[in-house]
Protein backbone atom coordinates (compact mmCIF):
# COMPACT_ATOMS: atom_id res chain seq x y z
CA UNK A 1 0.00 0.00 0.00
CA UNK A 2 1.18 3.87 -0.73
CA UNK A 3 1.51 5.74 2.84
CA UNK A 4 2.83 9.20 3.80
CA UNK A 5 5.73 10.90 4.97
CA UNK A 6 5.02 13.90 6.87
CA UNK A 7 7.23 16.79 8.43
CA UNK A 8 7.98 17.43 11.89
CA UNK A 9 5.45 20.35 11.53
CA UNK A 10 2.39 17.34 10.36
CA UNK A 11 2.46 18.42 6.67
CA UNK A 12 2.82 16.20 4.19
CA UNK A 13 6.36 15.60 2.68
CA UNK A 14 5.86 13.23 0.21
CA UNK A 15 4.31 9.79 -0.73
CA UNK A 16 6.10 6.40 -1.18
CA UNK A 17 3.91 3.95 -3.30
CA UNK A 18 4.13 -0.63 -2.46
CA UNK A 19 7.32 -1.86 -3.39
CA UNK A 20 9.64 1.40 -4.55
CA UNK A 21 12.17 3.74 -3.42
CA UNK A 22 12.31 7.70 -3.40
CA UNK A 23 15.79 8.99 -3.20
CA UNK A 24 14.77 12.59 -4.95
CA UNK A 25 12.65 13.92 -2.33
CA UNK A 26 15.37 14.14 0.59
CA UNK A 27 19.17 13.04 0.44
CA UNK A 28 17.82 9.89 2.46
CA UNK A 29 16.26 6.38 0.53
CA UNK A 30 12.56 6.60 1.47
CA UNK A 31 11.31 3.24 1.44
CA UNK A 32 8.02 1.71 0.59
CA UNK A 33 6.44 -1.07 1.54
CA UNK A 34 7.27 -4.69 0.47
CA UNK A 35 10.66 -3.43 -0.60
CA UNK A 36 13.35 -5.78 -1.40
CA UNK A 37 16.79 -5.35 -0.32
CA UNK A 38 15.52 -2.26 1.92
CA UNK A 39 17.83 -2.94 4.67
CA UNK A 40 20.86 -1.62 2.74
CA UNK A 41 19.17 1.48 2.43
CA UNK A 42 18.36 1.89 5.97
CA UNK A 43 21.80 1.42 6.59
CA UNK A 44 23.05 3.56 3.96
CA UNK A 45 20.59 6.23 5.73
CA UNK A 46 21.63 5.98 9.57
CA UNK A 47 25.68 6.57 8.30
CA UNK A 48 24.33 9.40 6.01
CA UNK A 49 22.77 11.08 9.15
CA UNK A 50 25.71 9.88 11.75
CA UNK A 51 27.81 11.69 9.37
CA UNK A 52 25.76 14.53 8.47
CA UNK A 53 26.00 14.35 5.02
CA UNK A 54 29.62 14.78 4.82
CA UNK A 55 31.25 15.82 1.44
CA UNK A 56 32.74 19.25 0.02
CA UNK A 57 29.46 19.99 -1.74
CA UNK A 58 26.31 20.50 -0.33
CA UNK A 59 23.63 17.63 -0.63
CA UNK A 60 21.37 17.26 -3.38
CA UNK A 61 17.81 17.28 -1.90
CA UNK A 62 18.20 19.37 1.77
CA UNK A 63 14.97 19.56 3.63
CA UNK A 64 14.84 22.75 6.52
CA UNK A 65 16.89 21.97 9.56
CA UNK A 66 18.88 19.38 7.39
CA UNK A 67 22.76 19.22 8.89
CA UNK A 68 26.12 19.04 6.13
CA UNK A 69 29.45 18.99 7.54
CA UNK A 70 31.40 20.86 4.81
CA UNK A 71 34.62 18.88 4.34
CA UNK A 72 36.37 21.64 2.31
CA UNK A 73 36.06 24.11 5.40
CA UNK A 74 35.86 21.86 8.05
CA UNK A 75 32.49 23.92 8.97
CA UNK A 76 28.71 22.17 9.93
CA UNK A 77 26.23 24.14 8.48
CA UNK A 78 22.39 23.57 8.57
CA UNK A 79 19.79 24.17 5.38
CA UNK A 80 17.28 27.20 6.33
CA UNK A 81 15.08 26.70 3.90
CA UNK A 82 17.33 28.42 0.94
CA UNK A 83 20.83 27.81 1.63
CA UNK A 84 22.96 26.25 3.86
CA UNK A 85 24.33 28.44 7.03
CA UNK A 86 27.37 28.05 9.45
CA UNK A 87 25.81 26.46 12.68
CA UNK A 88 28.39 29.24 14.93
CA UNK A 89 31.73 27.65 13.95
CA UNK A 90 34.61 29.52 13.68
CA UNK A 91 36.21 29.05 10.54
CA UNK A 92 40.36 29.23 10.42
CA UNK A 93 40.95 29.68 6.65
CA UNK A 94 43.64 31.94 4.99
CA UNK A 95 41.14 33.66 2.71
CA UNK A 96 37.90 35.02 3.15
CA UNK A 97 35.11 31.96 3.75
CA UNK A 98 31.93 32.32 1.72
CA UNK A 99 28.61 31.89 2.99
CA UNK A 100 30.09 33.72 6.51
CA UNK A 101 26.64 35.00 8.10
CA UNK A 102 25.22 36.60 11.57
CA UNK A 103 27.39 35.64 14.31
CA UNK A 104 30.18 33.73 12.23
CA UNK A 105 33.57 34.01 13.49
CA UNK A 106 36.77 33.66 11.06
CA UNK A 107 40.51 33.49 12.07
CA UNK A 108 42.37 34.38 9.24
CA UNK A 109 45.46 32.53 9.33
CA UNK A 110 47.63 34.00 7.31
CA UNK A 111 47.53 37.53 9.57
CA UNK A 112 46.50 35.66 12.92
CA UNK A 113 43.41 38.01 13.18
CA UNK A 114 39.45 37.39 14.10
CA UNK A 115 36.78 39.03 12.19
CA UNK A 116 32.91 38.72 13.39
CA UNK A 117 29.94 38.64 11.00
CA UNK A 118 27.04 41.29 12.01
CA UNK A 119 24.21 40.47 9.14
CA UNK A 120 25.77 42.99 6.73
CA UNK A 121 29.50 42.65 6.52
CA UNK A 122 32.54 40.83 7.70
CA UNK A 123 34.31 43.10 10.21
CA UNK A 124 37.53 43.05 11.61
CA UNK A 125 37.65 42.50 15.59
CA UNK A 126 41.68 42.64 16.22
CA UNK A 127 44.27 42.84 16.55
CA UNK A 128 44.56 45.56 14.59
CA UNK A 129 47.97 44.90 12.85
CA UNK A 130 48.63 41.75 10.93
CA UNK A 131 51.32 38.85 12.21
CA UNK A 132 53.82 40.30 9.73
CA UNK A 133 53.27 44.05 10.86
CA UNK A 134 54.28 43.31 14.60
CA UNK A 135 52.52 44.44 17.77
CA UNK A 136 51.41 48.28 16.54
CA UNK A 137 49.22 50.44 18.40
CA UNK A 138 48.54 50.56 22.37
CA UNK A 139 48.40 48.54 24.83
CA UNK A 140 46.80 48.52 28.44
CA UNK A 141 48.36 47.10 31.63
CA UNK A 142 48.70 47.40 35.15
CA UNK A 143 52.12 47.54 36.64
CA UNK A 144 53.67 48.06 40.13
CA UNK A 145 56.42 50.57 40.97
CA UNK A 146 59.29 50.23 43.79
CA UNK A 147 56.65 50.57 46.59
CA UNK A 148 54.68 47.62 45.39
CA UNK A 149 51.73 50.51 44.41
CA UNK A 150 49.43 49.41 41.05
CA UNK A 151 49.85 52.06 38.15
CA UNK A 152 47.76 51.18 34.85
CA UNK A 153 49.77 52.78 31.51
CA UNK A 154 49.13 53.03 28.28
CA UNK A 155 52.32 51.57 26.08
CA UNK A 156 52.54 52.52 22.12
CA UNK A 157 54.16 49.87 19.87
CA UNK A 158 54.87 49.96 16.11
CA UNK A 159 56.17 46.88 14.44
CA UNK A 160 56.99 45.04 17.77
CA UNK A 161 59.03 48.02 19.03
CA UNK A 162 58.26 50.49 22.21
CA UNK A 163 57.71 53.53 21.39
CA UNK A 164 56.73 55.29 24.32
CA UNK A 165 54.53 55.04 27.56
CA UNK A 166 51.66 57.21 28.56
CA UNK A 167 51.05 57.99 32.88
CA UNK A 168 49.48 59.42 34.57
CA UNK A 169 51.25 59.55 37.53
CA UNK A 170 55.20 59.80 38.22
CA UNK A 171 56.71 56.38 39.65
CA UNK A 172 59.78 53.91 39.11
CA UNK A 173 58.89 50.36 37.50
CA UNK A 174 59.18 47.59 39.76
CA UNK A 175 60.66 45.38 37.21
CA UNK A 176 62.38 46.50 33.61
CA UNK A 177 60.78 47.57 30.62
CA UNK A 178 61.75 45.95 27.57
CA UNK A 179 62.92 49.22 25.88
CA UNK A 180 62.29 52.02 27.97
CA UNK A 181 63.23 50.65 31.28
CA UNK A 182 66.59 48.41 32.36
CA UNK A 183 68.45 47.31 35.41
CA UNK A 184 71.79 47.22 36.72
CA UNK A 185 73.43 44.80 38.44
CA UNK A 186 75.43 45.91 41.45
CA UNK A 187 77.83 45.15 44.91
CA UNK A 188 77.82 47.97 47.23
CA UNK A 189 77.33 49.09 50.91
CA UNK A 190 75.77 52.01 52.61
CA UNK A 191 76.65 54.70 55.32
CA UNK A 192 74.31 57.17 56.06
CA UNK A 193 73.63 58.71 52.67
CA UNK A 194 76.50 57.81 50.52
CA UNK A 195 76.49 54.55 48.51
CA UNK A 196 79.74 52.68 47.80
CA UNK A 197 79.67 50.71 44.87
CA UNK A 198 82.60 47.92 44.24
CA UNK A 199 81.35 46.54 41.20
CA UNK A 200 78.69 47.09 38.45
CA UNK A 201 77.29 45.44 35.84
CA UNK A 202 77.79 48.95 33.26
CA UNK A 203 78.75 52.18 33.51
CA UNK A 204 75.28 53.85 33.77
CA UNK A 205 74.45 54.06 36.96
CA UNK A 206 72.82 58.13 36.84
CA UNK A 207 71.07 60.10 39.23
CA UNK A 208 67.41 59.55 39.33
CA UNK A 209 67.70 55.79 39.51
CA UNK A 210 66.44 53.91 42.06
CA UNK A 211 68.19 51.24 43.87
CA UNK A 212 66.74 48.11 45.19
CA UNK A 213 67.91 44.85 47.21
CA UNK A 214 67.64 43.14 50.61
CA UNK A 215 67.67 45.49 53.25
CA UNK A 216 67.59 48.75 51.31
CA UNK A 217 65.10 50.93 52.26
CA UNK A 218 62.12 51.96 49.94
CA UNK A 219 62.88 54.86 47.65
CA UNK A 220 66.33 54.85 47.64
CA UNK A 221 67.52 56.78 44.95
CA UNK A 222 70.49 58.15 43.34
CA UNK A 223 70.78 61.93 44.16
CA UNK A 224 74.25 63.19 43.22
CA UNK A 225 77.00 61.68 41.51
CA UNK A 226 79.59 63.52 43.35
CA UNK A 227 80.82 63.11 47.37
CA UNK A 228 83.46 64.76 48.55
CA UNK A 229 84.15 66.72 44.91
CA UNK A 230 84.96 63.39 43.52
CA UNK A 231 82.86 62.66 40.19
CA UNK A 232 81.63 59.18 40.06
CA UNK A 233 81.87 57.75 36.24
CA UNK A 234 78.33 55.82 36.53
CA UNK A 235 79.99 52.66 37.32
CA UNK A 236 82.28 51.96 40.26
CA UNK A 237 82.59 54.18 42.90
CA UNK A 238 80.59 56.94 45.17
CA UNK A 239 77.27 58.13 44.94
CA UNK A 240 74.36 59.74 47.13
CA UNK A 241 71.05 58.43 47.83
CA UNK A 242 68.35 59.86 49.05
CA UNK A 243 67.79 57.87 52.07
CA UNK A 244 70.12 57.32 55.31
CA UNK A 245 71.00 53.41 56.25
CA UNK A 246 73.67 51.87 57.28
CA UNK A 247 74.12 48.34 54.66
CA UNK A 248 77.00 45.71 54.62
CA UNK A 249 78.34 45.14 51.20
CA UNK A 250 75.61 43.22 49.42
CA UNK A 251 73.67 42.59 45.87
CA UNK A 252 71.52 45.51 44.40
CA UNK A 253 69.83 46.59 41.72
CA UNK A 254 69.49 50.00 40.09
CA UNK A 255 66.13 50.75 37.79
CA UNK A 256 66.90 53.06 35.43
CA UNK A 257 63.66 54.96 33.59
CA UNK A 258 61.43 56.37 35.73
CA UNK A 259 57.97 57.36 34.25
CA UNK A 260 56.63 60.59 34.50
CA UNK A 261 53.36 62.20 34.31
CA UNK A 262 52.36 62.39 30.34
CA UNK A 263 54.29 60.23 27.45
CA UNK A 264 57.35 58.73 28.02
CA UNK A 265 59.63 57.80 24.95
CA UNK A 266 60.82 54.77 25.11
CA UNK A 267 65.07 53.77 24.59
CA UNK A 268 64.30 53.86 20.67
CA UNK A 269 66.33 56.41 19.27
CA UNK A 270 65.22 59.36 17.02
CA UNK A 271 62.31 59.65 18.93
CA UNK A 272 60.26 63.35 17.85
CA UNK A 273 56.78 64.45 17.94
CA UNK A 274 56.96 66.40 14.57
CA UNK A 275 54.20 68.52 15.02
CA UNK A 276 53.25 72.42 15.53
CA UNK A 277 53.45 73.00 19.27
CA UNK A 278 51.50 77.03 20.31
CA UNK A 279 51.70 76.16 23.97
CA UNK A 280 53.68 74.13 26.24
CA UNK A 281 53.86 74.19 30.78
CA UNK A 282 57.12 72.81 30.51
CA UNK A 283 60.17 71.36 28.39
CA UNK A 284 61.87 68.33 29.23
CA UNK A 285 66.15 68.82 29.39
CA UNK A 286 68.20 66.54 27.64
CA UNK A 287 70.69 66.68 30.12
CA UNK A 288 68.87 66.00 33.45
CA UNK A 289 65.84 65.38 32.70
CA UNK A 290 64.05 68.11 34.95
CA UNK A 291 61.28 69.89 33.65
CA UNK A 292 61.81 73.84 32.52
CA UNK A 293 58.81 76.36 32.66
CA UNK A 294 59.52 79.42 31.11
CA UNK A 295 60.79 80.86 33.84
CA UNK A 296 63.76 79.23 32.94
CA UNK A 297 64.43 80.70 29.77
CA UNK A 298 65.25 84.55 28.52
CA UNK A 299 62.92 86.12 25.61
CA UNK A 300 64.20 87.02 22.48
CA UNK A 301 61.72 89.75 21.81
CA UNK A 302 61.52 91.39 25.55
CA UNK A 303 63.58 92.61 27.93
CA UNK A 304 64.56 89.54 30.52
CA UNK A 305 67.45 89.02 32.91
CA UNK A 306 68.22 85.90 34.75
CA UNK A 307 70.41 85.78 38.19
CA UNK A 308 72.40 82.14 36.89
CA UNK A 309 75.07 81.45 34.65
CA UNK A 310 74.26 81.81 30.63
CA UNK A 311 76.97 79.88 28.92
CA UNK A 312 77.06 80.46 24.82
CA UNK A 313 79.47 77.40 23.34
CA UNK A 314 79.51 77.83 20.00
CA UNK A 315 81.81 79.60 18.10
CA UNK A 316 79.86 82.57 17.16
CA UNK A 317 78.59 83.10 20.83
CA UNK A 318 76.94 86.67 20.25
CA UNK A 319 75.82 88.99 17.39
CA UNK A 320 74.43 92.02 18.09
CA UNK A 321 72.53 94.99 15.87
CA UNK A 322 69.95 94.23 13.74
CA UNK A 323 72.35 94.10 11.03
CA UNK A 324 74.53 91.70 13.04
CA UNK A 325 77.87 94.14 12.90
CA UNK A 326 79.23 93.21 16.27
CA UNK A 327 80.18 89.84 17.18
CA UNK A 328 81.32 89.15 20.52
CA UNK A 329 83.33 86.29 20.48
CA UNK A 330 87.10 84.39 21.66
CA UNK A 331 89.38 83.64 18.92
CA UNK A 332 92.39 81.30 20.26
CA UNK A 333 91.74 82.11 24.02
CA UNK A 334 91.47 85.72 23.27
CA UNK A 335 88.32 87.63 24.17
CA UNK A 336 87.47 89.46 21.32
CA UNK A 337 84.66 92.16 20.03
CA UNK A 338 84.99 92.34 16.63
CA UNK A 339 83.30 94.61 13.76
CA UNK A 340 82.19 92.64 10.61
CA UNK A 341 82.02 95.60 8.34
CA UNK A 342 85.32 98.34 7.45
CA UNK A 343 85.31 101.30 9.23
CA UNK A 344 83.15 100.95 12.50
CA UNK A 345 83.94 103.22 15.11
CA UNK A 346 84.11 101.44 18.58
CA UNK A 347 82.94 103.49 21.55
CA UNK A 348 82.72 102.82 25.44
CA UNK A 349 80.12 105.42 27.34
CA UNK A 350 80.32 105.40 31.06
CA UNK A 351 77.41 107.82 30.89
CA UNK A 352 74.19 106.39 30.28
CA UNK A 353 71.86 109.61 30.37
CA UNK A 354 74.56 111.45 28.54
CA UNK A 355 75.61 108.85 25.62
CA UNK A 356 77.67 111.49 23.81
CA UNK A 357 80.31 111.94 26.41
CA UNK A 358 82.06 108.86 25.54
CA UNK A 359 84.99 106.92 27.84
CA UNK A 360 86.50 105.33 25.17
CA UNK A 361 86.47 106.15 21.24
CA UNK A 362 88.55 104.37 18.26
CA UNK A 363 87.92 105.62 15.01
CA UNK A 364 87.51 102.39 12.74
CA UNK A 365 89.27 104.32 9.53
CA UNK A 366 92.57 105.41 11.12
CA UNK A 367 92.54 102.92 14.33
CA UNK A 368 93.11 106.38 16.19
CA UNK A 369 92.33 105.66 20.14
CA UNK A 370 90.40 108.78 21.82
CA UNK A 371 90.34 108.63 25.60
CA UNK A 372 87.74 111.11 27.38
CA UNK A 373 84.75 113.16 25.50
CA UNK A 374 85.68 111.70 21.73
CA UNK A 375 83.02 110.84 19.22
CA UNK A 376 81.61 110.51 15.66
CA UNK A 377 81.70 114.55 15.54
CA UNK A 378 85.33 115.03 17.63
CA UNK A 379 87.49 111.81 16.22
CA UNK A 380 90.82 111.71 18.17
CA UNK A 381 93.50 113.25 16.14
CA UNK A 382 96.65 111.03 16.81
CA UNK A 383 97.02 107.29 17.74
CA UNK A 384 96.51 107.99 21.10
CA UNK A 385 94.29 110.83 22.09
CA UNK A 386 93.78 111.80 25.68
CA UNK A 387 91.59 114.22 26.52
CA UNK A 388 92.32 115.57 29.86
CA UNK A 389 95.43 114.15 32.11
CA UNK A 390 96.89 110.63 32.24
CA UNK A 391 99.46 108.92 34.38
CA UNK A 392 101.94 106.21 34.39
CA UNK A 393 101.72 104.60 37.96
CA UNK A 394 105.13 102.72 38.48
CA UNK A 395 107.05 101.31 41.64
CA UNK A 396 109.91 99.65 39.63
CA UNK A 397 112.82 101.79 38.00
CA UNK A 398 115.65 100.60 36.27
CA UNK A 399 118.34 99.31 38.43
CA UNK A 400 121.25 100.62 36.08
CA UNK A 401 121.52 102.37 32.75
CA UNK A 402 121.55 99.09 30.94
CA UNK A 403 118.65 96.97 33.09
CA UNK A 404 116.26 95.39 30.98
CA UNK A 405 113.40 97.13 29.79
CA UNK A 406 111.67 97.83 26.22
CA UNK A 407 112.16 100.65 24.17
CA UNK A 408 109.57 103.50 25.09
CA UNK A 409 109.01 102.19 28.58
CA UNK A 410 108.99 104.88 31.45
CA UNK A 411 109.63 104.77 35.31
CA UNK A 412 109.75 107.07 37.81
CA UNK A 413 110.22 108.20 41.51
CA UNK A 414 110.76 110.79 43.38
CA UNK A 415 114.19 112.38 42.04
CA UNK A 416 114.37 111.07 38.31
CA UNK A 417 111.96 110.48 35.28
CA UNK A 418 113.51 107.65 33.21
CA UNK A 419 112.95 106.33 29.57
CA UNK A 420 114.13 103.25 27.85
CA UNK A 421 115.73 104.49 24.65
CA UNK A 422 116.72 101.47 23.96
CA UNK A 423 114.96 97.92 24.81
CA UNK A 424 116.94 94.13 25.52
CA UNK A 425 118.09 92.11 28.51
CA UNK A 426 119.96 93.05 31.22
CA UNK A 427 123.13 94.35 29.95
CA UNK A 428 122.01 94.75 26.52
CA UNK A 429 119.27 98.09 27.15
CA UNK A 430 119.63 101.35 27.55
CA UNK A 431 118.10 103.95 29.99
CA UNK A 432 118.29 107.15 30.71
CA UNK A 433 116.82 109.74 33.09
CA UNK A 434 116.30 113.60 34.06
CA UNK A 435 116.22 114.73 36.97
CA UNK A 436 112.93 116.28 38.83
CA UNK A 437 113.35 120.09 39.53
CA UNK A 438 111.15 121.70 42.33
CA UNK A 439 107.98 122.92 41.31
Amino acid sequence: MTYSILLTNGNTLTTVANGSIDQTTTDLTLIGQNTSGYGVFINDNFVHLLENFANTSQPNHPVKGQLWYDTSQNLLQVYNGSTFTPTGNTIVSGTVPSGLTTGGLWINSTTSQLYFNDGTETTLAGPLYTKQQGQSGFVVSTILDTLSVSHTIVSLYVANTLMGIFAKESFTPATAITGFTDTITLTASQVGTTLTVTSCSTNTLAVGQTITGVGILPNTVITSLVVNGVTANGGVGQYLVSTNATLASTSMTAIYGTLQIGFNVSTYGGITFNVPVSQASYLLSPTDGSLKNANSFLSTTSASSTSGTLSIQNSTPLRLGTAGYTTVNTSYGTFEILSNIAGQDFQISSSNSNPTTQSLYINGTTLFVGVGGYSSSNLPKTTLDVNGTFRIATTKTPASSTAAGSTGQFAWDTNYLYICVSGGTTGNATWKRVALGTF
